[in-house]
């Protein structure tokens, strides 16, 4: 006959068995909630961490500027100076102007002072476009749309077009995140330009931020050549008195811009 004892240490550490396979399950199962909650909680903020940043944008009213068409897309006759700076031409309404080659010649300051009227012509070979850096990066590349990496004004369209409508929160950070880019670079260089415009004209198209019959009377030209090469050009009134461009001189000057020395 078995020994009764043994038999109630068997039975009994049966039993202590099956309760602690029982505890090592939901010991498991309380493990794997709570790495998951872990991981969750360090996730979720980055994963809405773009969808809020545009939210905060919502309040800026740049943020929310589209490109229109211009009420004038006439060409007006220009018998003014031509301007040859850094490969290109352009033909002005002004007379009589006084150029200033910035530093290492990277910006052409143009004044014409008897009409008070400025303008500024950086370099396009030596402008640092940030779009275009993000662009030609393959990793940020990833973040936008493929028409939008087409090229460079296809870049520069998306922004002008952007809007904190677009984002929204069930979509991937890496789309919000684009949409990011977009919008800051839209926002920062509205500065208090008030209105987007699309321009065409010539062999030139790109985007007006301004309008050159409203204060404070000065407008900033984003162009792009068939090469697709960014040109940025600032024209603005020198004070009160300053010439009142029209947007017929406007487009008519966008499409006098050719390369220095081809009529």
């Amino acid at each position: 006959m078995a020994n009764p004892e043994l038999k109630w240490w068997h039975v009994r550490w049966g039993l202590w068995g099956r309760r602690l396979k029982k505890v090592g399950f939901w010991l498991a199962i309380v493990l794997a909630v709570g790495c998951t909650l872990f991981v969750v909680t360090l996730s979720v903020p980055a994963f809405f961490k773009p969808w809020l940043a545009i939210r905060n944008l919502r309040n800026d009213p740049n943020a929310w500027l589209v490109p229109k068409a211009p009420s004038d897309k006439s060409l007006a006759q220009l018998s003014g100076a031509t301007i040859e700076e850094y490969g290109y031409s352009i033909q002005t309404p002004w007379a009589e102007p006084s150029i200033f080659n910035g530093v290492r010649h990277s910006i052409a300051n143009v004044t014409f002072r008897k009409d008070h009227v400025g303008m500024f012509f950086p370099d396009p070979s030596g402008q640092s476009d940030p779009l275009e850096g993000f662009r030609s990066n393959p990793d940020t590349r990833k973040l936008f749309s493929k028409k939008a990496v087409q090229s460079n004004y296809d870049m520069m369209a998306a922004a002008m077009s952007a809007t904190p409508e677009n984002a929204k929160w069930w979509r991937g950070p890496r789309e919000n995140m684009g949409l990011l880019v977009l919008l800051v670079n839209k926002t920062v260089g509205m500065l208090d330009y008030h209105d987007i415009y699309t321009i065409e004209a010539g062999g030139m198209r790109g985007f007006q931020l301004g309008d050159p019959a409203k204060p404070p009377y000065r407008v900033q030209l984003h162009l792009y050549d068939e090469a697709d090469r960014h040109i940025r050009i600032d024209i603005g009134a020198l004070g009160p008195e300053g010439y009142p461009l029209t947007q017929a001189e406007l487009n008519a000057m966008v499409a006098s811009i050719r390369p220095a020395g081809k009529k």
